[in-house]
């Protein structure tokens, strides 16, 4: 979804974890997959109350199969980091993307598999 200028929504939840924005209504599914539910110690997002997931529901559903039919929901991935529950939209040229920030979550596991090997040798 575009806010009108050409340019994609800003989604609470993608803001927070400082993504890039999934392209289309694919950016609802990426917000809505990182929202933060009501009870926790953040604002909750997208999910308020038990009506407004009801009411978003059936519209991830419908979304989710028009971009499983054009290909583009294998490119809605999880962050590999396994201390981190970030949805993100790969942009790789060859849906090769493993982790949300590759600054972040892949520094830590390239780091940790560097030391894996030199404590090896």
């Amino acid at each position: 979804m575009t806010d009108g200028s050409g340019r994609y929504m800003a989604w609470p939840a993608t803001t927070r974890y400082g993504l890039s924005v999934a392209p289309g209504t694919l950016g609802l599914v990426q917000d809505f997959l990182n929202t933060i539910t009501e009870g926790t110690i953040a604002p909750p997002d997208l999910l308020v109350t038990l009506d407004t997931a009801h009411y978003f529901e059936m519209a991830l559903l419908l979304i989710c199969h028009q971009s499983q039919l054009e290909g583009v929901l294998r490119r809605m991935k999880s962050c590999k980091s396994e201390t981190c529950d970030v949805v993100f939209f790969d942009r790789s040229n060859n849906n090769s993307g493993a982790w949300h920030d590759v600054k972040v979550c892949g520094n830590r596991a390239n780091v940790r598999a560097h030391r894996e090997r030199s404590a090896a040798v």
